[in-house]
């Protein structure tokens, strides 16, 4: 019922790393093996994808391949024009600590609603600023998420959304959703769910393993 694409094609340039960060030793394995796991363990899905350069397909056994595209919305669309199923579910590979619990849940949410992603709420107090750097006024967090993956939504929507997006630059794939008018369930993460994206995330990601 659900395809897993695993997004493993990026360079990662803030990370100072010749060798591109989803592919850097994470307690012994390539960091992008962690979350490829849990989506191969996963009964829901049935199908996985690994968008990622030819070079380093060999790691990810028993995965179907896309190539990646200039920028995320193009890798995604790449993995897209192979999806089957009537669900599909979208996974940073540079997330390494998804929990199985938390994807079950997003899965099922989608499932039931059409579309759903993980996400937290935003803890921290939100202020707007200037061009120059100056607050200007507080941001109510109440009402604030900060989105994560997996994204997850029916198969027709997310390609409704590319029809509709005339291919302006979107930053997730629930943004594609959003331009179909679907709504979509907002599932609460966990913090450790972050996106490897520095050289001090990866401390922390070496710490907690």
């Amino acid at each position: 019922m659900f395809t897993a694409l695993l997004l493993a094609g990026g360079r990662g340039t803030r990370m100072q790393s010749s060798l591109p960060k989803q592919y850097l030793d994470l307690r012994g394995r390539p960091l992008a093996l962690h979350s490829f796991e849990t989506l191969k363990n996963s009964p829901l899905i049935t199908d996985l994808i690994v968008i990622c350069e030819e070079a380093y397909r060999s790691l990810f056994p028993g995965a179907r391949f896309a190539s990646p595209g200039e920028r995320r919305q193009d890798s995604v669309f790449n993995g897209l024009q192979l999806v089957t199923t009537e669900f599909v579910c979208i996974h940073d590979s540079a997330r390494p600590f998804l929990h199985p619990d938390d994807l079950e849940s997003v899965l099922l949410a989608a499932k039931e609603g059409g579309a759903a992603t993980l996400a937290l709420p935003v803890q921290n107090t939100i202020k707007e600023s200037d061009s120059k750097g100056f607050i200007q006024k507080n941001v109510p967090r109440e009402k604030l998420w900060e989105m994560q993956t997996p994204q997850v939504c029916r198969t027709d929507l997310l390609k409704a959304g590319y029809a509709l997006s005339e291919g302006e630059l979107v930053t997730d794939d629930n943004s594609l959703v959003q331009l179909t008018g679907h709504p979509i369930r907002l599932v609460k993460g966990r913090s450790t769910n972050f996106k490897v994206t520095t050289p001090e995330d990866l401390l922390l990601a070496h710490a907690l393993l």
